[in-house]
């Protein structure tokens, strides 16, 4: 099925573009939503930041655990990202830490199935 879809295949891309900002989505939020599901950061994160990753004292922890009542997704613009290596610790910094290469241009606009969605029915 691709009766209006120039660009590619209507059919399966909008399940594709969806699975993908999915695991995406699922990748960071879990970065932020495991202390307010769990009352602590992820075990991959405290093994990957070790000190510099502050702890949560128990009472925090327990603060925490379950102290959401709303999560949202919002999608406004597009980064181009790939792995990089671990950086020097000595040198080590928030935007290091990802171990992420992202694109310096912000893509406001894009082709994707996605943008003609949202564009579509705003």
């Amino acid at each position: 099925m691709n009766l209006n879809c120039t660009g590619g295949d209507s059919a399966t891309e909008p399940y594709i573009v969806a699975h993908n900002l999915l695991l995406a989505h699922a990748t960071t939020v879990k970065l932020f939503m495991d202390p307010l599901a769990t009352g602590n950061y992820p075990r991959s994160m405290r093994a990957i930041m070790k000190k510099q990753l502050p702890k949560f004292s128990k009472e925090e922890s327990k603060m925490l655990k379950g102290s959401f009542d709303f999560v949202g997704l919002n999608y406004y613009t597009t980064f181009y990202v790939s792995n990089a290596p671990p950086s020097n610790p000595l040198f080590s910094s928030s935007t290091t830490d990802s171990r992420t290469n992202a694109s310096r241009k912000q893509f406001t606009e894009t082709k994707s199935t996605i943008y003609t969605i949202v564009k579509r029915n705003s």
